[in-house]
């Protein structure tokens, strides 16, 4: 009976060139497919290290406008409510007097509709 490793054997000493190929290509495939994985885990380390970046100069530059935001609201003399615009107006309080309402009209920072 011929042992399945002495056949294994016989078969690349009579085919060398072509078993060189295929564990070259094997081999071949997985460098590539290392290497790409290694890439793209970094190419994401970095990724994620530039959006870190940039979410710190966000925060800060909103942190920033909101202190602005607070001193000029200060500034006015005045309590302000903020509302978005696709907000609903119709609970909040809308009773300006006549001579605020022209000094909110005139100001640059703020802006009053009906």
């Amino acid at each position: 009976m011929i042992n399945t490793w002495h056949l294994i054997l016989s078969e690349i000493c009579h085919r060398k060139f072509h078993f060189g190929f295929a564990v070259l290509g094997v081999m071949t495939a997985v460098a590539c497919s290392t290497s790409v994985i290694v890439l793209l885990a970094m190419h994401n380390m970095q990724t994620e290290q530039i959006l870190q970046a940039r979410r710190q100069v966000v925060q800060k530059r909103t942190e920033e406008l909101e202190d602005q935001m607070r001193k000029i609201g200060k500034g006015m003399g005045f309590n302000i409510l903020i509302l978005p615009e696709d907000r609903n107006h119709s609970n909040a309080n809308q009773t300006i007097s006549g001579k605020t309402r022209i000094r909110f009209d005139n100001s640059r920072h703020c802006f009053v509709t009906d």
